[in-house]
Order: structure tokens, then sequence, then C-alpha cells
């Protein structure tokens, strides 16, 4: 079963200082797997959901 993991970019990372294409602040990822460990110094987790509808409200109401 899929899931639907909320992650805020760390824009001011070097690594997307130097990126040529634009960066969202938020990302919405489909995962399937329960046992992947998801961590790097270039983005923060925020929720897991499971809808990508669901993560969608969520990131709405974060700008809002």
């Amino acid at each position: 079963m899929a899931y639907y993991i909320v992650f805020k970019n760390k824009l001011d990372h070097p690594y997307f200082k130097n990126s040529k294409r634009k960066i969202p602040q938020y990302e919405i990822w489909k995962e399937y797997h329960n046992d992947q460990i998801f961590d790097a110094p270039i983005y923060q987790i925020l929720e897991y959901f499971g809808t990508r509808k669901e993560a969608q409200l969520y990131i709405r109401s974060l700008k809002s």
C-alpha cells in the first residue's frame, strides 16, 4: 500500500543554491516501502499521509 510523505526543502543548502531549476519549498513523494528511512541534510520530513489529496491539503494549510 502506498503512502505520501511531505518534505520541506532547505532552500538555503548549497545543493539547491547552485541549481538552475526552480526548487519547490514543499514536495510530496509517493512511497511503497515502510522499512525505508528518509533522512538528508537538504530536506525535512514534515508529515506522512494515506492519500495525495490529504498531503496537498496539508501543504496548502502551511502556505496560508
